[in-house]
């Protein structure tokens, strides 16, 4: 009973799965119907400013490493003009795409987002397109100049491609506000698409959640790192016409892994904190470990000159296979599959060379999943 329970034991131990991965090309999908804003600032607007007034003024100084703020309140004497920078927070209520996210520091409640930027559209020289390049003024409102011109060489923008007829772009708040718009025109002057800015760089996106309300969205990225499988099921087969029985085995091993990653990002905003919620992803990819194997007579039963039963020998071999983890919450499983391929002339005397395994791994709230990120 007691070699029973430690067998048990020892396979659950080695089904537990560790690594230290690293996340790269990290993007999260806004879609449509999830309202953000865009923030854009107007130049040297004016505002009268009366008699007796009191004016603050601030100037930030840094020395030794330490930032100073230095106030001072001035009284105006006269009636004068002020010239400011003006800030408008507008709304698009029907943007989509991919985006980084990362959290605003002074702010939790505000996420803001870096758009990924749209594929290169070229256009040939001897086009002619009409440029409209849009500005706000201090009331808010849009300027839009036009400029027709005859490009006289090929020009690449990384804009978003509209169809004429694609009356729900054209019609959108999106292409509405965006601030750069370059209308192709064919021969008789007559729009054939446009070419969008879709995503002005120059201009702040994000993202603002009220107090106690949580937000889910898609989330993609790139995951690496190292991975050991101590769990493996090898199959059972016929080799030289010896039936070879199926095996469990817990050895070390150590390799890598590369995958791609689908989940959510879940953050809930309350108490002027914003707390990460329990994720669910699912990653896959290809990994290769190394290991070490121990022959003897009954791993080599198989082949046509086994090894003695005093006779043992150790082996390296190489294992590429696929991999399939998923996170749900505090419990984390992995599925992985693969073969081994020994090397040196002993690994051909060797049962399982060259055969197929499953591995399993299962945790709970060790890693936080397979992949730490």
């Amino acid at each position: 009973m007691k070699t029973t329970l430690l067998t048990l034991f020892s396979i659950l131990l080695s089904s537990f799965v560790f690594s230290q991965t690293y996340e790269t090309k990290n993007k999260v999908y806004i879609p449509k119907g999830q309202v953000i804003q865009k923030t854009q600032t107007s130049k040297n607007c004016e505002e009268k400013i009366t008699k007796n007034s009191i004016i603050k003024s601030e100037q930030t100084k840094t020395k030794d490493g330490k930032s100073y703020t230095i106030t001072t309140l001035d009284t105006l004497s006269k009636d004068s003009l002020l010239k400011y920078d003006k800030k408008h927070t507008l709304k698009i209520i029907d943007f989509s795409g991919w985006v980084n996210i990362k959290v605003d520091e002074k702010d939790k409640s505000k996420l803001n987002i870096n758009p990924w930027l749209s594929k290169e559209q070229k256009i040939d020289s001897s086009t002619i397109v009409r440029r409209i390049n849009k500005s706000i003024d201090c009331s808010g409102n849009y300027i839009s100049p036009m400029k027709i011109d005859t490009l006289k060489k090929d020009e690449v923008y990384r804009y978003s491609r509209v169809e004429k007829k694609d009356t729900i772009s054209t019609k959108s708040d999106w292409f509405s506000k965006s601030k750069n718009i370059i209308e192709i025109l064919d021969s008789n002057g007559e729009i054939d698409y446009y070419l969008v800015n879709k995503f002005d760089q120059n201009a702040d996106y994000y993202l603002k959640l009220k107090n106690r309300s949580i937000i889910s969205l898609k989330k993609q990225s790139l995951v690496f790192g190292p991975v050991t499988i101590p769990f493996k099921y090898r199959f059972s087969h016929t080799k030289n016409e010896v039936n070879i029985e199926s095996e469990f085995s817990a050895d070390f091993n150590a390799g890598i892994f590369v995958g791609k990653n689908w989940g959510r990002y879940r953050v809930r905003y309350e108490s002027k904190e914003l707390k990460t919620l329990s994720n669910l992803s699912l990653t896959i990819g290809p990994f290769l470990s190394l290991s070490t194997t121990a022959l003897d007579s009954e791993s080599t039963s198989g082949s046509k000159k086994p090894l003695g039963d005093d006779e043992s020998k150790t082996i390296a071999s190489l294992s590429p296979g696929i991999g399939i983890m998923t996170s749900i919450y505090n419990f984390n499983f992995g599925l992985f599959g693969g073969f081994d391929v020994g090397f040196g002339n002993s690994a051909k005397k060797w049962n399982f060379n060259n055969k197929p395994w499953i591995g399993f791994g299962i945790g709970y709230n060790i890693t936080n999943s397979f992949l730490k990120k």
